[in-house]
């Protein structure tokens, strides 16, 4: 008859031990997901977040990662309200976080979607003195062609298209 390693035992407490004691933000399945926006519409950004129930958020920030300064946002919601302090220029007056009760989690809004809004977004969330952070993409759809001649090459013209 075998005995139980005590690797395996370990294995087990550690488990037990990170289950019972995980933090209070969790990262959802939408982590790293992909959504789609018409040019000139509005985009839904679901923070891949999850929010337990009853619990007051302190601060939530959406950066675009990669974009610098890093100190200025896509939007800042602080103290219970939207902060338009610390936003990039362009998001200004474009930006909006609606929270959805079914799901436990906050969606940003983006309005007027432009070419330049495509990539990735980062929602960062503070419960207390505790942060967690995740990214999401937006794609644009609906946008122009870019068309441009890539060279000649014995009589021939070849395009590429963007």
């Amino acid at each position: 008859m075998e005995r139980p390693s005590p690797c395996g035992s370990w294995l087990v407490g550690c488990l037990f031990t990170i289950a019972v004691f995980q933090p209070p933000v969790q990262v959802l399945g939408d982590a790293g997901k992909v959504y789609i926006a018409p040019l000139r519409d509005t985009a839904n950004l679901p923070c891949p977040l999850f929010l337990w129930p009853n619990m007051v958020l302190s601060e939530m920030r959406w950066y675009r990662p990669g974009h610098l300064p890093r100190t200025q946002a896509v939007h800042v919601f602080r103290d219970g309200q939207d902060r338009d302090e610390d936003l990039m220029p362009e998001y200004k007056g474009r930006t909006a976080l609606v929270r959805d009760a079914h799901k436990e989690s906050y969606i940003l809004q983006i309005s007027n979607v432009r070419l330049e809004d495509r990539g990735l977004y980062q929602c960062q969330v503070w419960v207390g003195n505790s942060s967690r952070e995740d990214n999401v993409t937006l794609q644009v759809a609906g946008s122009d062609p870019y068309i441009h001649v890539k060279g000649y090459d014995a009589g021939w013209i070849e395009l590429l298209c963007q």
